[in-house]
């Protein structure tokens, strides 16, 4: 015969009744919030902003920027949940124990069942912090980018009473929620300061480490030759054109261009030139032109971390990247020297003309006119008149500012005038604007 079913309420086959369903679902719950907030706090503590961007699809990238713009909150969030999702099984493996003893002999024995919560937290241990770090670190970004959905919807539950459990956690845990990476550097630059007052190191060494600290959220932009001072030369230039141009500018790598500077094709190295290239009137075949040469270019976005970028071009082994925006023009060029005087400051070599570097201050005239050169920066010449002249991405310089607004090469006497700004051009050869004349008008 059939055995009858059993009172809704009553146990279940095995010794399973509704509670214990619901606890074993709280359990599972737990864990996966726990595991969810470790996973993705180590992730947003590891994860390369840029290169999260670049992976991710073209239509995804702006929800995902503004999601990571919110990165503390986020991490914050995180911590919340893993904190949250540990106090529940803590407290639901607390109340197995708890219910063995008061069913008298129905349940575990007493000691097993201890022995069995201890294994537990011990388990608990190994996932939610060792294993979910470890998963965590070696793919950061998939990690992050599966995680800011829930993430998102977590902290937005959480945002009425997110300061005062914020209170609640660090009074029972003892711990302190950092606000984000920034609050790190902030407490190492802290440290610096007191290490260099106590004589630990020198004020040069700690600008060095500072500097260090600052590349974790440095862009490319903010390092990069401009495009409208960069050098380049056409793919069809020859190979004569090629020497005297690295002689005059004293680069080793020179961006190729196509049709003009916002058609980057190629690079092309000093080294690879001078292999290849022969006195006028030596014996030789047919000569190559530049843009058999070159190499091909490496192109990274304007928003990549510089640190980032060191890494990359590290494993690349390259020592020039392309720089583009985010519509994929041509913005400017950064080179493996760039990055480092990010850390150590200005690295001058012997092609740097030391009269010449760093780019000299205007000189001011009785007429309230200035006499600069080409490669003074806008702003300078901005505070020396009181002027406003545009500073964008495509140029810093004065001499970039005339190249872009003529649309063309500058001659000596070419004349502009833009913001009550008259800009002439006093010196200039057929890549870039030597000198200038500028005056209010």
């Amino acid at each position: 015969m059939l055995a009858p079913a059993a009172p809704l309420g009553a146990s279940l086959p095995l010794g399973l009744a509704t509670g214990d369903i619901v606890l074993a679902l709280v359990l599972v719950l737990a864990e996966v919030l726990a595991w969810l907030g470790a996973t993705a706090e180590v992730a947003l503590d590891h994860v390369s902003r840029s290169r999260l961007l670049d992976e991710s699809e073209p239509e995804d990238r702006e929800a995902l920027g503004r999601k990571l713009e919110s990165t503390p909150k986020l991490q914050f969030t995180a911590q919340l949940a893993r904190y949250l999702g540990n106090a529940t099984l803590v407290l639901a493996l607390g109340y197995l124990v708890f219910r063995s003893e008061a069913r008298d002999g129905q349940g575990l024995p007493f000691g097993l069942a201890v022995t069995a919560v201890l294994l537990a937290f011990a388990l608990t241990f190994l996932v939610n912090d060792v294993l979910a770090r470890v998963v965590a670190e070696r793919d950061p970004e998939r990690i992050a980018r599966r995680s800011l959905p829930a993430l998102v919807v977590l902290a937005f539950l959480t945002a009425p009473v997110r300061a005062p459990l914020r209170a609640a956690l660090r009074l029972l845990f003892r711990v302190r929620l950092e606000d984000g990476p920034a609050t790190a550097r902030e407490e190492v630059r802290e440290s610096l300061e007191e290490g260099e007052r106590e004589g630990a190191f020198s004020a040069a060494e700690a600008e060095m480490i500072g500097s260090i600290i600052d590349m974790k959220s440095s862009r490319v932009e903010d390092v990069m030759t401009a495009r409208g001072d960069m050098v380049s030369i056409a793919e069809t230039a020859t190979l004569d054109e090629a020497v005297k141009l690295v002689n005059e500018e004293g680069y080793s790598r020179i961006p190729v261009h196509r049709r003009d500077r916002d058609d980057i094709v190629g690079v092309l190295y000093a080294r690879d030139l001078l292999q290849r290239w022969r006195p006028a009137g030596s014996e030789q075949g047919e000569a190559p032109t530049v843009g058999q040469l070159m190499r091909l270019a490496y192109f990274v976005p304007e928003g990549k971390l510089v640190a980032d970028l060191m890494q990359d071009m590290k494993a690349r082994k390259v020592h020039l990247a392309v720089v583009v925006d985010e519509h994929t023009r041509v913005a400017g060029v950064v080179t493996i020297e760039d990055l480092l005087e990010e850390i150590v400051g200005d690295i001058q070599d012997e092609y740097d003309d030391e009269e010449e570097a760093p780019a000299p201050t205007p000189e001011e005239l009785a007429t309230g006119s200035l006499e600069v050169e080409g490669r003074t920066p806008i702003e300078d010449v901005n505070r020396a008149l009181d002027v406003h002249l545009p500073v964008t991405d495509d140029y810093e310089t004065v001499g970039g500012l005339v190249f872009h607004e003529l649309g063309k090469v500058p001659e000596a006497g070419d004349r502009l005038e833009l913001d009550a700004v008259a800009l002439t051009v006093l010196e200039a050869d057929e890549r870039t604007v030597r000198r200038l004349h500028v005056q209010k008008v």
